[in-house]
């Protein structure tokens, strides 16, 4: 108690309070626990105490207390094989039934032992006696290899002779109990009619999308991947820790309407990893080219690309020429084509994607138009330039207007194999960071002082 005082009482109730935290990852308010006490000295009177006031006598139960309790409250009677059975006066006290079950009794017992020695065949015959040792006293390791072999070899024992294999009994191997925790595989299967269940894939195993969700094989790897890189850094990307059953909702989640709010807050918080509040890049990204570069650039190469004669062809060519005047006019017209498949830099105007990370921006569109640029940028490396354009032609598709709000909205109802592929790319990229890099020798140095204390706790109890 508050005073100080010491008393018994019986734990009535018991309420968790768990930890609350600031929006930055402080505690605010550490876990807690209340308890209800029912005091024994003050019938109908209670306390209510937290983890402090509360002690628990651990020396109540004990082996010598045990021992005691059967002595006083077991008996048995003088013969092999008797019973246990409960003193008559607590039977009574507690109505417990004091009929011994036919089975225990004493004459039961007595049959049962004679029935099975009498089962129990002897070696007789010219078997009876072997090493100065009586017929029913041998066992199989007594005779020599070459009788054994002749008795097994003989269709009918010689007169007076018993069967040597009915004497040997049977091996047989006794697999210890399990423990668990352990490997599913190393379960006995029970015939009782109860089975596995069968394995159940997220997607169709021959590669094509799932009907319901549209998620392909392909990309089962990377969302098991992404899941599992979240939650293991969760401390550094300040995310709570969720499920893979709600990790795959919400990438699978699409609506124009709502927003999921997991799914935002992933994206946000592997996207402030990149670029801190000074506008720093903290990731390796590839250099985008200058437009000035690149328009002088441009000129060199058509005064180059320059054809000695013109186009046209002459009022003299031969057939060969045209062909060769005409192959190169298709050429030109195919790279016009393929020249642009997405709006990216249009989308983002004037402001680069890193300014935007750099203020924060994300609601109403903002996250999804720097993802936007950010792809953009990573597609200037040959490695990821196919898969970044085929993100961008849905994010910015050149039949739409290249607006925040277009980025929005086309981000909302993306495949899920598309957002999966820009997650991990954009995680990827958080990876090789300065703050998970510390985070990891942080606990590395951790995990090393723990088994340095588990190796010197070892010696020390076997020194004692």
């Amino acid at each position: 108690m508050e005073e100080g005082e010491q008393m018994e009482g019986l734990v009535r109730e018991k309420a968790k309070f768990p930890e609350l935290r600031h929006p930055d990852g402080s505690i605010m308010r550490a876990a807690f626990s209340r308890y209800f006490v029912r005091l024994k000295d003050q019938p109908g009177h209670e306390a209510l105490l937290d983890e402090n006031h509360v002690r628990r006598n651990r020396n109540v139960f004990t082996k010598q207390n045990l021992r005691a309790f059967l002595k006083h409250s077991l008996q048995r009677e003088a013969w092999t094989g008797a019973p246990w059975l409960v003193k008559e006066h607590l039977a009574v006290q507690y109505r417990l039934p004091m009929e011994i079950p036919p089975h225990l009794q004493q004459g039961a017992r007595a049959a049962a032992d004679r029935n099975s020695l009498a089962n129990q065949p002897r070696l007789s015959g010219h078997f009876n006696s072997v090493k100065g040792r009586k017929g029913k006293n041998l066992t199989a390791s007594d005779f020599t290899p070459e009788q054994l072999a002749m008795q097994q070899q003989s269709q009918t024992p010689f007169p007076g002779q018993y069967d040597l294999t009915a004497v040997v009994p049977k091996m047989e191997m006794v697999k210890p109990p399990l423990k668990f925790p352990t490997e599913d595989l190393d379960v006995p299967i029970k015939h009782d009619g109860s089975h596995r269940p069968r394995l159940k894939f997220l997607a169709p195993q021959d590669g094509s999308p799932c009907p319901e969700t549209g998620l392909c094989m392909a990309s089962v790897g990377n969302m098991l991947e992404l899941w599992n890189t979240l939650n293991v850094l969760a401390e550094v990307y300040y995310l709570d820790s969720f499920t893979f059953d709600e990790f795959f909702d919400s990438m699978k989640f699409s609506s124009p309407d709502i927003t999921c709010e997991l799914f935002e807050e992933i994206h946000c918080a592997v996207l402030k990893q990149l670029v801190d509040d000074d506008g720093e890049v903290l990731c390796r990204l590839p250099e985008m080219p200058d437009d000035e570069s690149e328009d002088e650039n441009d000129d060199e190469d058509k005064m180059d690309s320059e054809p000695a004669t013109p186009l046209d062809a002459p009022a003299h060519a031969t057939r060969s020429r045209l062909s060769q005047v005409q192959n190169v006019a298709d050429d030109v017209e195919m790279k016009d084509e393929t020249q642009q498949t997405h709006q990216a830099e249009e989308m983002l105007g004037e402001t680069s994607w890193i300014e935007r990370l750099q203020k924060r921006d994300f609601v109403d569109g903002g996250w999804q138009i720097i993802i936007v640029g950010l792809i953009n940028q990573l597609s200037m490396d040959d490695r990821h330039k196919g898969l970044c354009d085929k993100i961008l032609s849905e994010l910015a598709p050149m039949d739409d207007e290249p607006t925040q709000e277009t980025a929005k909205h086309r981000y909302a109802t993306l495949d899920i194999n598309l957002r999966i592929s820009a997650l991990h790319e954009i995680v990827m990229l958080s990876l090789p960071t300065k703050a998970i890099r510390n985070y990891l020798e942080e606990i590395s140095e951790e995990m090393t002082k723990i088994r340095k204390k588990k190796v010197e706790h070892q010696r020390k109890r076997k020194e004692q």
